[in-house]
């Protein structure tokens, strides 16, 4: 919005005095079709009203749109349905003959009109922005917005009168950070988002004889960058200006490098015809020749529980490392790359790499990782696979399990743990030596009382490293689960006089939660009920003999786990 006034010009004076004046209604805004106004002090004589002029055009011509008797009422509701542009201004209406009458700022039904951003530049480790003022008269504050992770948020207000801000809490030494300034009017309105502003984020990288830079380009200048300038520093030294670069550039490559020397680099960018200049944070980088690669080793391969597989591997410490691959051993029996990162320097001795897309639960997984240096050279490590467990139950009470060595070049194995997982806890139910890849598990099924029954294996072992040094390491398999299933066997006679004197089902599961056994007679009555499996049928009802004849049996039972079973039938009672 822009300021207009509409003043009564005066020049009589009464005895070197000016002339005595009617004070205007503050005019503070147009919030959607209401204005706002504060009240002046006019002591001169009675009050009659507050005048309302409005045009639709701002050279006018005004004309009286309502006049306000209530002295104490502050805004007036003017429907503007359509949305057409209006302008008002007010006035004070007293009966005072002889006063001068002023006119209110005039002002529009629009939000406040933007503050341009002029610049945001790196000020050390904070930002600072400069914006024009808004036009619009009724503007009482600047409303500062950064965009964060979670969007674009407002970190403070600034009063009409500052034209500057400086955000200590931003990080332009690890991002661009970007912002945008509101007007603010005291009726909550503000003017919508301006074009965004960037801090120029400069990085680099040092090879073995040049140090590369590149950088975001300032953007939503009005007219352009200009020109581009890169200033750098040597051994601590404050920067100075080293080349101008061309405006639509955003790398370069520094050659000047000497072996052992510190450099921080800055960028400045200039914008066209006005002169303001954005700086970038200071990149800092030591130059150091390349350490070759000349020591890489697969320390370990580790199966996760949910299948996926960590690797670990080692190098000499001091070597530069650009890039580095993870190969998996494909079903073809060759090498596939499944991972290519540019690791941040330095990167220490021994790092580690998890294959999330590995199913270790369906075979071997086999790895190699190669390593290149900023100068290109490459050297590949030694080879390691997992231990993978598979198996099977030989009966309710037993299971098979087998598996595949841990293999890993220039790794020695001790032996091999195997740890039983059942009713959420872990049991280590043996140890064998390195040269057995099988086991027996001999298992009571009443004690699984959730019904699964799973195993892993452990090998533990040490990797001799190219250097000579001994690493101890534990590498764990793929997990292998049995789930068990309930198994109900019943008699088909009862003699309560003769051998089989008792009616009672085996039960092969897990733990009981809940029991219930009834018998009926060939009528559908029960005769007996039971919620106890240790407690059978003697062919009686009430503790009275029951005549021989077909009864029928109905089980139903439930596992602590939650599974259920149930089983019928019929049972011959003898005399």
């Amino acid at each position: 919005m822009k300021k207009y006034f509409t003043v009564i010009v005066f020049t009589s004076l009464f005895s070197g005095y000016l002339q005595a004046q009617i004070i205007p209604p503050d005019f503070l805004c147009v919030k959607g079709d209401t204005l706002f106004w504060e009240l002046p002090v006019n002591n001169c004589g009675p009050f009659i009203s507050y005048d309302i002029y409005t045009s639709n055009d701002i050279n006018g011509p005004f004309s009286l749109l309502t006049s306000v008797s209530n002295p104490g009422q502050t805004f007036f509701h003017h429907p503007n349905p359509s949305g057409a542009l209006r302008y008002y201004f007010l006035q004070s209406n007293h009966d005072c003959p002889g006063f001068l009458l002023f006119s209110s700022d005039t002002l529009d039904s629009r939000p406040p009109q933007v503050s341009s951003l002029k610049r945001v530049t790196v000020n050390g480790g904070d930002v600072l922005l400069s914006w024009e003022d808004s036009p619009s008269p009724e503007v009482s504050d600047y409303i500062i917005y950064r965009r964060d992770p979670i969007g674009v948020v407002p970190i403070d207000t600034i009063p009409v009168g500052t034209n500057t801000y400086l955000d200590a809490n931003a990080e332009p030494d690890m991002e661009s950070e970007s912002y945008f300034v509101n007007a603010l009017d005291r009726c909550g309105n503000t003017s919508i988002f301006d074009l965004e502003h960037h801090t120029i984020f400069l990085e680099g990288e040092p090879t073995r004889c040049n140090i590369s830079l590149n950088w975001n380009l300032y953007e939503n200048w009005s007219n352009g960058i200009g020109s581009q300038e890169i200033w750098i520093g040597t051994n601590g030294n404050t920067p100075i200006f080293y080349n101008t670069i061309p405006p639509n550039t955003n790398s370069f490559l520094f050659t000047e490098v000497n072996n052992g020397d510190s450099y921080c680099f800055i960028i400045q960018a200039i914008e066209n015809n006005t002169g303001e200049i954005s700086r970038s944070n200071e990149f800092c980088v030591s130059a150091d020749f390349v350490q070759p690669i000349n020591e890489l080793f697969i320390v370990n391969v580790n199966v996760e529980a949910d299948n996926s597989v960590t690797i670990n591997w080692g190098k000499n410490e001091a070597a530069d490392v650009a890039q580095v691959d993870v190969f998996r051993l494909n079903v073809n029996g060759g090498f596939e790359i499944i991972s290519t990162e540019n690791p941040q320097s330095p990167l220490p001795a021994f790092n580690q790499y998890l294959d999330q897309n590995a199913n270790a639960g369906l075979g071997r997984q086999t790895y190699q990782v190669l390593v290149k240096d900023s100068c290109d050279n490459q050297l590949s490590s030694t080879i390691g696979s997992t231990i993978y467990l598979t198996g099977n139950q030989l009966n309710t009470t037993a299971s098979q399990l087998n598996w595949t060595p841990l293999e890993i070049d220039n790794a020695v194995v001790f032996d091999y743990e195997i740890t039983r997982i059942s009713n959420g806890g872990e049991t280590l139910i043996g140890t064998v030596s390195s040269n057995n890849f099988s086991f027996e598990d001999n298992f009571d099924i009443s004690d699984i009382a959730d019904g699964t029954i799973c195993y892993y294996i452990e090998a533990t072992g040490e990797v001799l490293s190219p250097n000579g040094v001994s690493i101890n390491i534990i590498s764990r398999s793929n997990v292998l689960c049995f789930d068990q299933e309930i198994k109900i066997f019943t008699p088909n006679a009862l003699a309560p006089d003769g051998f089989n004197q008792e009616f009672k089902p085996v039960i092969l599961s897990g733990s009981i939660a809940q029991y219930e056994m009834q018998i009926f007679d060939r009528y559908g009555d029960a005769v007996f009920s039971v919620d106890d499996p240790d407690d059978g049928w003697k062919g009686k009802k009430d503790g009275k003999k029951l005549p021989q004849g077909v009864y029928v049996y109905r089980i139903v039972l439930t596992l602590e786990s939650g599974e259920q079973a149930e089983k019928s039938g019929y049972v011959m009672l003898l005399r």
